[in-house]
């Protein structure tokens, strides 16, 4: 887990005294809660574990077509190592859907076959946990002629030696149980055996953001994107600790960069929101933080961001709507009452107010 103790000033609880410089947005927003951590964390718990106790993860998606985006069946999508060894061969069903199960820690390639359409190949990093809703659309080949497929394996990945790949696993293990010191360790060991190791330095860097070492947490990550611009853990990783530190514009490009890597990834997106809440462009912001949502909605903190940014823009209904999803997903969180409270006061000044809603719409 990447986490901060701080995430910068933010949007906080104006008072009733703000009232008349910002109506209902004063009103409405929400108080301390940007205190709380923000992190890029794995995206669902582990599904099972072998029999030695290691843990192992599933990789769920779906195959859709370019030019409409329907969803493709018989889809072959084979599972191989860096080294190109077939693991694994999924077909999609009548909705596109591919499940691989029981997949060990690691980096792998998808390589996705279908008649008519491009092969196309993507890396998927299962280090941090299971992959769930990825979303893979497939060219028509006639249309794909002159358009590379999907993304190449990078060298240094296919170079990587046994030793170093077990120590990195293990590092992986450690960080995991939360034993951040010897998951460096360990970390240190792979990329001492393979200086090329770009996903060691990026699990380096997460391991000492962990700790609160972020000047060693930022040199890892730097490392890791010198050899490998294109990892995008290591944009993301970097992109939260600039988020951290206030650098926004930094993040900014980081995280652009990590969107088109890992399009549904939900975190990316969760840190861009966070990125333009910071920089006030609200708009922005809240296209993020809804794309987040959309892709996982356990996140409390993710849901109190939004409803701030619904606020700010004065979309009253939809500041209520998140509130009563807030409230129906998250009933004990500690700022659960707050929002009821903020909810009940929105809804009785709408109701002294009836026209106020048309009147801010554009």
């Amino acid at each position: 887990m990447l986490s901060r103790s701080s995430v910068g000033s933010g949007p906080c609880f104006l008072g009733v005294n703000a009232f008349h410089r910002r109506p209902l947005a004063a009103v409405v927003l929400l108080g301390s809660f940007l205190s709380a951590f923000a992190q890029i964390i794995p995206q669902k718990p582990p599904v099972r574990r072998a029999p030695g106790g290691e843990t192992l993860y599933s990789i769920e998606g779906q195959v859709v077509a370019q030019h409409d985006r329907s969803p493709l069946r018989q889809v072959r999508v084979t599972l191989t190592d860096f080294k190109g060894a077939g693991l694994a061969t999924s077909v999609t069903d009548d909705e596109g859907i591919f499940v691989f199960y029981d997949v060990a820690p690691g980096t792998y390639v998808l390589t996705f076959s279908h008649t008519g359409y491009a092969e196309q190949s993507e890396r998927v990093d299962m280090s941090a946990g299971p992959l769930r809703g990825l979303r893979i659309v497939l060219s028509n080949s006639q249309r794909a002629q002159n358009a590379p497929s999907g993304r190449m394996v990078p060298v240094w990945a296919l170079k990587i030696p046994r030793e170093a790949q077990k120590a990195y696993s293990q590092g992986v293990r450690e960080l995991r149980k939360r034993e951040k010191r010897k998951s460096i360790r360990y970390f240190e060991a792979a990329i001492q055996l393979y200086p090329q190791y770009a996903t060691a330095f990026s699990a380096l860097g997460a391991a000492h953001l962990g700790m609160g070492e972020t000047n060693e947490a930022a040199t890892a990550f730097e490392n890791a994107l010198k050899i490998d611009e294109n990892l995008p853990d290591a944009c993301m990783g970097l992109g939260a600790l600039y988020n951290a530190q206030q650098r926004h514009g930094d993040a900014e490009k980081l995280l652009l960069r990590a969107r088109l890597l890992k399009p549904d990834d939900w975190r990316v997106h969760y840190e861009l929101g966070e990125t333009y809440r910071a920089a006030e462009d609200w708009a922005k912001a809240e296209e993020s933080l809804r794309q987040a949502r959309n892709l996982h909605e356990d996140l409390p903190r993710l849901h109190l961001l939004l409803i701030n940014v619904l606020a700010l823009q004065n979309k009253h209904n939809e500041t209520l709507t998140a509130m009563e999803n807030f409230l129906r997903l998250f009933p004990q969180n500690s700022f659960a009452q707050q929002v009821r409270q903020k909810r009940d006061l929105l809804k009785r000044h709408l109701q002294k107010e009836p026209a106020l809603e048309q009147v801010t719409k554009p």
